[in-house]
């Protein structure tokens, strides 16, 4: 599970510093954040933002367990959101 994670926060990254470099290269365009029910798309700066929830009473009284569990939320949220 580690390693698909990390993939996935390497292609993000890498997403993000292409649009960076692309963006700066042609011209630049107004601020647009598009809105979903599970994130955000920055478009000016090139960033997908996922939300994710992980509950205490859900995990066993763990933060670990709970951190665990919103970060893969949000990343499934990340994938949803890039996907569509």
């Amino acid at each position: 599970m580690r390693k698909v994670s990390t993939a996935l926060l390497v292609i993000l990254l890498v997403t993000v510093f292409h649009f960076s470099d692309t963006a700066a290269a042609e011209e630049p365009f107004s601020p647009y954040v598009e809105d979903f029910t599970d994130g955000r798309i920055d478009w000016d700066n090139g960033i997908v933002f996922g939300m994710g929830r992980g509950y205490l009473h859900l995990n066993g009284g763990s933060k670990q367990k709970a951190l665990r569990a919103a970060q893969t939320a949000a990343l499934q949220s990340i994938l949803k959101i890039a996907s569509g």
